[in-house]
Parts: structure tokens; sequence; C-alpha cells
């Protein structure tokens, strides 16, 4: 059966080609990176985590959801996040990889750690659509949004009215059902996950080896692939996958 790969492999990817340096600490050779990690394992759909470009500008710490909403929110309206996130798109069309690449936004409680205070998850909403605007400007196939968070995901609900202006797909990692999303992969169970809206599955990092993946009946897979996973078990797996055995 013919089947979407949407692979997660920064953290393969950043040790395997980038000798384990953080590609965020040079956003404007994301491209380079994305397009090598995609031939690589002829990724259908490659899973480009911002989580890392937000701590980078809004470094995580100690303090509360509020302080870490206040600090992403700063660092958005200071103009310096949102200047490498455009160089990093910059990279991605000039390496013709944004019909590929799939940019990954933390949900607002995950993107500030924390799920019981309203004022700061609208705080982290309000930037986190400032930067899914900036990346609308790009024509993106897809979005996704990593929330298992129900109330972070509800907080995100703007976010969702933010893509549909901008006709981008959204997807969602990490919970099984949106009324406004296209895509949902749930969070995995025993390493994968049951299938949820839009026909869509989960295989977790723990899964990639041939007796699990043989469970995988969606059409759209979602797969983790491990930092310390060897390739030649790794380009093995995806190959079966693509087979549908």
């Amino acid at each position: 059966m013919g089947r979407t790969l949407w692979i997660e492999a920064h953290g393969y990817a950043t040790a395997l080609l980038q000798g384990g340096e953080e590609p965020w600490s040079a956003p404007g050779e994301i491209g380079r990176l994305c397009a090598e990690a995609a031939e690589l394992l002829d990724a259908d759909r490659l899973l480009l985590p911002l989580a890392p470009l937000l701590d980078r500008f809004a470094p995580p710490g100690g303090d509360a959801p509020e302080d870490r909403a206040e600090r992403l929110d700063d660092a958005v309206a200071d103009g310096a996040l949102l200047a490498a996130l455009t160089d990093a798109l910059a990279s991605l069309d000039g390496a013709a990889m944004l019909d590929r690449i799939v940019p990954v936004l933390p949900g607002p409680a995950a993107a500030i750690g924390g799920k019981d205070d309203e004022d700061a998850l609208d705080t982290a909403a309000m930037a986190l659509g400032d930067i899914l605007r900036t990346l609308g400007e790009y024509r993106l196939a897809a979005v996704a949004i990593a929330e298992a968070d129900a109330a972070g995901l509800a907080a995100a609900n703007p976010l969702f009215r933010i893509a549909d202006h901008l006709g981008c797909a959204m997807a969602v990692l990490g919970q099984a059902d949106h009324p406004h999303a296209e895509f949902c992969f749930p969070e995995p169970r025993d390493a994968i996950s049951p299938v949820g809206k839009g026909d869509c599955q989960t295989i977790g990092a723990r899964a990639l080896v041939r007796a699990d993946i043989a469970r995988a009946e969606a059409a759209q897979l979602q797969i983790a692939i491990g930092a310390d996973m060897g390739p030649e078990i790794v380009l093995e797996c995806l190959a079966a996958l693509r087979a549908g055995e």
C-alpha cells in the first residue's frame, strides 16, 4: 500500500552529519543538513523541530512557566528569533526542501514547561502564532504542533485559525484527534501507537525493529529515529515500511 513517511531524525542527522553540533547554531545551514538527511532516509516528509531554536533565544530554566512565556514573547518581539528562522527558511528554499520539510512547533504547554497557568499559555500561544506567520510566508505544505497536554492544545486553537488562513495543513503530534487538524499522530504505546485521525500512526524509536514495524497499519507513519541507531538497521526498516511489510 502507498505510505507517507514522516521522519523525525533531528538527533540522528545531527550525530551522523553534523558531528553532534546542534544545527540551529547556524540557521543558514539548515537547508543543506535537511537535504542530506532527506536524501539519506528517502523521507517523504522530514520533521524539523523548532524547539531548539526557541531554547536558544528563550532558554528553559527552573523558573515559573509565566517567566518562560514572557521570555519567549520577548524573544519574538525582539526580532532576532524570527530573523534566525527566516535565515533557516531561506536556506531550505535554496535547497529545494520546502515541499518536504515539516517544521514542528512545540505547543504552548510544551514550550513553557507548564499547563496550569492560562495566562502563560495564552502568552506562549501568541508568540507561537507570530512564529507560525513567519513560516506561512514560505508557503509550506504542512506544519506540526507537538503537544501531548490537552490544556496546551486547547490554548493552541488560535494557531489552527492562523494556519487555515495561510492555507497550511496542520498536524498534531501527541494526540489521536483534534477537530481542526488534518493529521493526528498519537503518542506511541509500547513503542507503536494506535491509529489517529487522518490514518496516522506513530512508531517510536524503540519500535524501529522488524518485529515491531510489522504492526504498522496506517497510511501516514511518523517514525522516530534514535540518535544512536545504526544506519543499516534504519535503512532496512524504512525500506520495509515503504514496502508495507
